[in-house]
C-alpha cells in the first residue's frame, strides 16, 4: 500500500564515523521523556548538528520511533500526509491504513474538509495504542503551507500522551509554544544549546577528523571564530588537512558564517580532484540521486570534455570517503542528498563556473525521471531548464492521466508555471488547465477558465488537420483538432451549469452535449462520456428522473466501452439518485449493492482506483435514513463522505442527509460539522448552507425571539427565484439544483414555522406541481407535509388533511418511516388525523419510532404564536385597499395559469395596463408573486 512512498525519506540518517559525545544534550532529550513532555523542539540554522544529534540519541533508547525527513516536495498537504501516515505505519502496521487510502483519493477542492478529518482519525488510532513511541519529523521548517501548518498545530494540540513528538527545524515554526512552555509540555533545543565547546570541538577535531596537528590554542581560536558551528568547524577541518600550518589560516578565518561559509567552500572545493569537482556540479541541481540517474547527468560532461569516464558508482564512493556532506537515504546507499547547504553553494559555484550547462543538466534529469515514472520530478527539470517547448510536451503527455488520478490541483500548479506567451498558444495545455479550473466549480476561477477557452478558440485555425496527440500514455493517439474542438465545446457546457437560475436553459445543455459528442474523436471515450452526461443532466433539470435513468444507462455502456470506469460510475450514482428522487427506496439499496459489486470486482483496490465508488455508499444511506435504519444510514453516509471526489454538487445531498441525522440523534455539533465540511469541500455553497443552520437554529430554538427575527430578515432577504419563466430546480447537481432544492425547502419551512404560512404556500404550489407532475415521490411526500402543516396552521383543516393524506399514503407505500423530527405540529396533525381515520395504523407505527405521546392535545408553540395571524385576520374587510373589479378579474386569469400575453388579449390590456394592475394587486395583498397572489385571493374568497 505504501510503495508510492520513498522509503529513504522514513530513516533516521546514519551516523558515519565517530560521534562526539553530548552528554548535556543528551540528558535534555532524556528529560523530556521523564516529565512527560509532550513536544521536543531542536530549532537551529543549517550545520549546527540538529539531526545528528537526535539520531545518536535514539540508539539507546528502548522506545519504538520513528523518523520522516521531509523535503521540499512534502509542502502539499497531500504528500505531507502520506509519509505522516506512512512513519506512523513503521510504528505500528495497523496505524492509518485506511486514512492512507483517503488521503490519496482526495482532491484539493475539499482537502481542508478530509485533511483535517483525516488528522482527527490517526490521533484517535494512536490514542488507542497501548505503549508510548517516538515520532521524529526532520527540516521541518519545509513547511509553509497554510493547510499542513493549520493540521500541524492540530496534531500538536491534540497529542496523545502516547506519542513523543521531536521536531527538527532551521527555524521556528508557528506552533502553540508559548501555552506549552506554561504546562512545561516542551523541551527545547535552540542553537546556544547545540553550539560546541571548546571540549567538543577538540573531540570532534582531534578524535572525529583525525586532526592531531592543532594546539589547544588553535582549537579555542577555531572555536571562537566558528561560534560552535559544527559545519563551519568540518568545513575548517577539511581545510586544514590540506595545509602546512594552520595556525596562519585559523588566524585567518574571520568573518560572518556567510562569508566564512563562501571561503571554506572555496577552500574545500578547489583540493577535490577535478573529477569530483566536476561530479559535485554537475549533480547538484539534483534533490536526490542515484547512480543511474548520475550517469545520465554526467552523460552531459563527458560528450564535451576530455574527462575519462567514469562509474558514478566509484565517485559517489569517494566523495562519501572523504565526507564530502554526501547524506545517504537509505540503508543499501542507492539514494543520496546533498548537504541543503553544500547544495546551494555547489549550485551557485555551478551558476557562476558553467551556466550554460545548467540547462542541459536539467533536461537530462527530466528525461530520467519520466523515463522512470517519477513525474512529478520531472516535470520540476523541465521547469527548471527553462525548455517551454519540451515543458509543455511533457505536461500535455501526462496532464490528462493526472486529472483522471483526481491530482487537478498538481495540474493547475503546472499549468501556473508556464509563461503567458507559451501556454496561451497550445491548445492542449489550455484545455487541461481549463478543466482544473473548471472541474471543482468555484466561481473564483471561472473567469481565468473562459480566458483558457478563448485563448484555445482563437487559434483552432492554426492546427494541422492531421495533428494527433496521446492523451495518455500508451494509448492510441486522436485527432488534435477534433479533440480540442469537441473539448472546448464540453468546458462551455460546464461553464453554462454555475449559470445562475434565471438564465438556466436545460435545452441549451443538451445542444451542447450534442455538439460535443459529434465533434470529439471517437477514440475519446472520457470525452464522449462527458458530453453524454451534459444531455442526462439536462433531463434532470427538467426534473424527468424516468429519462435521465434511460440516458444514464446508455452513458455506462459508452464509458465501460473504453475503459472509463470513472464516468461509468458517476451515471451509475445518478440512477441511484434518481430512484431515490422517486421513492424507491428498496430499490436503490439493490440496486447500489450490485453495483459495487459489479465495479469492485473490476480492482484490486477498488475505493482507492475507483473512489467515486463513494457515491454510491452515500445513496445508500440515504435510502437506509429514510426507512429509520439510522446506525447503518450513519456508517455508510460518513465512509461515503470521507472519500473526496472531483466535483463537490454530487455529494451535497449526503452531506445534509448526514445534517438531518445528526439532528435526528440530537448530536446538535454533528449538524454543524457536517455543513461546514461541506463548506470547506466547496466554498461557494456558503450561501446555501447558511440556509440549512437558520433552519436548525430555528428548530432547536423555536421560542427564541432573536432565533426567529434573524430567520424572518434571512427569509425576507432569500425569496426563491420562482416564476413562469423560471425553471424550478430540478434533482441533478447542475445549475446548483440539489443547492437551491434544498435552500427552497429550507426557506418554506422557516416561513412556516414563523406562520408566515400564506409566503410558504405561494413557493410550496409551483414545486410540488413540478414534483407531482414528473412522478418525484420523495419531494411529493416533504412538501405535502409542509403544505398540511401550513395549512393546519391557518386553520384550514379539510385542506391540511388533503394534502397529510397524499403524503402519508406516497409514504407508507414506499417505506418511508423517518419525516417527523420531532416537529410539534406534525407530531398534533398525526394524533389528530389518527382519530380522524386516516391511515392509523400507519401513522401509530410513525409515533412510535419518534417516541410521541399519543395523548399530547395541547397546542404546540409553534401553533399558539401564529394565532394572531389567523384566517380571521385575513378577512377582505382588512385589505389595505379593496380590489377593483378589474383587478379581480385579472387575479381569476391568473389562477387559469394564462401567461401574461393571454391575460392581456382576453381582457383587452395593453401589457403596460396589465403590469399595472399587477404590481397593484401585489401591494394590496402584500405578496410578491402570483402564485402567493391567487392563493390569497382564494382564502379570502375573492376568487375560486
Amino acid at each position: 500500500m505504501f510503495d508510492s512512498l520513498i522509503s529513504t525519506k522514513l530513516h533516521n540518517p546514519l551516523t558515519i564515523g565517530r560521534l562526539t559525545f553530548r552528554p548535556r544534550l543528551d540528558s535534555r532529550l532524556d528529560e523530556s521523556l521523564k516529565m512527560g513532555s509532550r513536544l521536543v523542539m531542536v530549532t537551529a540554522p543549517a550545520g549546527f548538528g540538529k539531526s545528528t544529534l537526535v539520531s545518536a540519541w535514539l540508539k539507546y533508547q528502548k522506545l519504538p520511533f520513528s523518523w520522516l525527513s521531509l523535503d521540499n516536495n512534502d509542502n502539499d498537504p497531500k504528500q505531507f500526509l502520506s509519509y505522516l501516515v506512512g512513519a506512523l505505519h513503521k510504528i505500528d502496521e495497523s496505524l492509518g491504513i485506511d486514512q492512507y487510502k483517503r488521503i490519496q483519493t482526495a482532491d484539493s477542492s475539499d482537502r481542508e474538509a478530509v485533511y483535517f478529518d483525516v488528522t482527527a482519525h490517526i490521533i484517535n488510532e494512536i490514542a488507542s495504542l497501548t505503549f508510548p513511541f517516538l515520532l521524529v519529523i526532520d527540516d521541518c521548517h519545509l513547511l509553509k503551507d497554510p493547510l499542513i501548518l493549520r493540521i500541524f498545530n492540530f496534531l500538536i494540540e491534540h497529542q496523545p500522551p502516547q506519542m513523543n513528538l521531536i521536531l527538527i527545524s532551521r527555524e521556528d515554526l508557528p506552533v502553540p509554544i508559548s501555552r506549552l512552555r506554561v504546562s512545561r509540555q516542551v523541551v527545547e533545543i535552540r542553537q546556544s544549546d547545540l553550539q560546541f565547546t571548546t571540549v567538543e570541538a577538540e573531540d570532534f577535531l582531534r578524535e572525529g577528523m583525525g586532526i592531531e596537528t592543532l594546539s589547544q590554542s588553535d582549537i579555542q581560536a577555531l572555536e571562537q571564530r566558528t561560534e560552535g558551528w559544527v559545519a563551519g568547524l568540518q568545513l575548517a577541518g577539511l581545510s586544514i588537512k590540506s595545509l602546512a600550518d594552520p595556525s596562519k589560516f585559523i588566524k585567518s578565518f574571520t568573518g560572518s558564517d556567510r562569508y566564512v561559509l563562501d571561503y571554506l567552500m572555496e577552500q574545500v572545493f578547489k583540493h577535490q580532484p577535478t573529477e569530483i569537482q566536476t561530479f559535485l556540479l554537475a549533480t547538484s541541481i539534483l534533490s536526490r540521486f542515484c547512480e543511474p540517474l548520475c550517469d545520465t547527468i554526467l552523460e552531459e560532461v563527458y560528450e564535451n570534455s576530455e574527462f575519462e569516464r567514469t562509474q558514478s558508482k566509484t565517485l559517489l564512493k569517494k566523495i562519501e570517503q572523504s565526507n564530502l556532506f554526501l547524506i545517504p537515504l537509505d540503508h543499501k546507499r542507492q539514494w543520496f542528498r546533498y548537504h541543503h547547504l553544500f547544495a546551494d553553494l555547489l549550485r551557485h559555484s555551478l551558476s557562476q563556473i558553467e551556466p550554460e550547462k545548467v540547462p542541459g543538466y536539467h533536461l537530462r534529469a527530466s528525461h530520467w525521471f519520466e523515463s522512470n515514472g517519477y513525474i512529478q520530478e520531472a516535470v520540476e527539470h523541465a521547469f527548471q531548464a527553462q525548455d517551454w517547448i519540451y515543458a509543455a510536451e511533457l505536461v500535455e503527455r501526462h496532464a490528462w492521466n493526472t486529472i483522471l488520478h483526481s491530482q487537478v490541483g498538481t495540474v493547475s500548479d503546472w499549468c501556473r508555471n508556464f509563461p503567458e506567451k507559451i501556454i496561451s498558444k497550445r491548445q492542449a495545455l489550455c484545455i487541461f488547465h481549463g478543466w482544473a479550473l473548471i472541474i471543482a466549480f468555484k466561481k473564483d476561477d471561472f473567469p481565468a477558465a473562459r480566458i483558457r477557452i478563448e485563448q484555445a478558440e482563437s487559434t483552432l485555425s492554426e492546427i494541422d488537420p492531421g495533428a494527433q496527440i496521446t492523451l495518455v500514455p500508451g494509448a492510441k493517439p486522436v485527432n488534435m483538432l477534433a479533440w480540442v474542438t469537441g473539448q472546448l465545446t464540453l468546458l462551455r457546457s460546464f461553464i453554462l451549469t454555475a449559470e445562475p437560475r434565471k438564465k438556466v436553459n436545460p435545452q441549451e445543455l443538451v445542444d451542447l452535449g450534442q455538439q460535443a459528442y459529434d465533434q470529439l474523436p471517437p477514440e475519446d471515450i472520457t470525452g464522449l462520456s462527458v458530453s453524454l452526461l451534459d444531455i442526462c443532466y439536462a433531463s434532470q433539470a427538467r426534473s424527468d428522473a424516468e429519462d435521465a435513468e434511460k440516458k444514464f444507462h446508455d452513458v455506462v455502456g459508452v464509458a465501460i466501452s473504453g475503459g472509463n470506469y470513472f464516468g461509468a460510475i458517476v451515471a451509475e450514482y445518478h440512477r441511484a439518485h434518481g430512484l431515490l428522487s422517486q421513492g424507491r427506496l428498496r430499490e436503490t439499496i439493490a440496486f447500489c449493492q450490485q453495483k459495487k459489486k459489479e465495479y469492485e470486482a473490476y480492482f484490486e483496490n477498488p475505493i482507492q482506483e475507483l473512489p467515486a465508488l463513494a457515491l454510491l455508499d452515500q445513496a445508500l444511506g440515504r435510502a437506509y435514513l429514510e426507512l429509520n435504519e439510522l446506525s447503518l444510514a450513519e456508517q455508510l453516509l460518513r465512509s461515503g463522505l470521507e472519500v473526496g471526489q472531483w466535483m463537490p454538487r454530487e455529494e451535497v445531498p449526503g452531506y445534509l442527509a448526514l445534517a438531518r441525522l445528526c439532528y435526528f440523534n440530537d448530536d446538535i455539533q454533528g449538524i454543524y460539522d457536517s455543513l461546514r465540511r461541506l463548506e470547506m469541500r466547496w466554498p461557494d455553497i456558503v450561501k446555501w448552507t447558511q440556509a440549512i443552520r437558520i433552519l436548525y437554529d430555528l428548530k432547536l430554538n423555536q421560542e427564541d425571539s432573536v432565533i426567529r427575527r434573524s430567520a424572518a430578515t434571512w427569509a425576507q432577504s432569500n425569496i426563491p427565484e420562482i416564476g413562469p419563466d423560471i425553471v424550478i430546480p430540478g434533482i441533478g447537481p447542475v445549475w446548483n439544483d440539489e443547492s437551491d432544492h434544498a435552500m427552497y425547502s429550507a426557506w418554506i419551512q422557516i416561513q412556516t414555522i414563523l406562520c408566515n404560512t400564506m409566503e410558504a404556500l405561494g413557493v410550496i404550489e409551483p414545486m410540488l406541481h413540478i414534483a407531482e407532475k414528473n412522478n418525484l415521490i420523495h419531494r411529493v411526500i416533504y412538501l405535502s407535509l409542509v403544505q398540511a402543516q401550513a395549512y393546519y396552521i391557518q386553520g384550514q383543516k379539510d385542506r391540511a388533511w388533503k394534502s397529510l393524506r397524499i403524503a402519508l399514503s406516497h409514504a407508507e407505500n414506499k417505506g418511508y418511516l423517518n419525516f417527523v423530527d420531532q416537529n410539534p405540529t406534525l407530531i398534533r396533525m398525526l394524533i389528530e388525523a389518527k382519530k380522524l381515520g386516516i391511515a392509523p395504523s400507519y401513522i401509530q407505527h410513525i409515533l412510535t419510532l419518534v417516541h410521541s405521546d399519543s395523548t399530547q392535545t395541547h397546542s404546540p408553540a409553534s401553533i399558539e404564536k401564529c394565532k394572531p395571524k389567523d384566517i380571521s385576520s385575513n378577512h377582505i374587510d382588512g385589505l389595505i385597499e379593496p380590489l377593483s373589479n378589474r383587478e379581480i378579474e385579472v387575479l381569476a386569469s391568473m389562477a387559469l395559469g394564462l401567461s401574461n400575453a393571454e391575460i392581456a388579449t382576453k381582457l383587452f390590456l395593453s401589457p403596460n395596463t396589465l403590469k399595472s394592475h399587477t404590481q397593484n394587486i401585489f401591494g394590496k395583498l402584500g405578496v410578491h408573486s402570483r402564485v402567493q397572489a391567487v392563493n390569497k385571493a382564494r382564502l379570502l374568497n375573492l376568487i375560486k
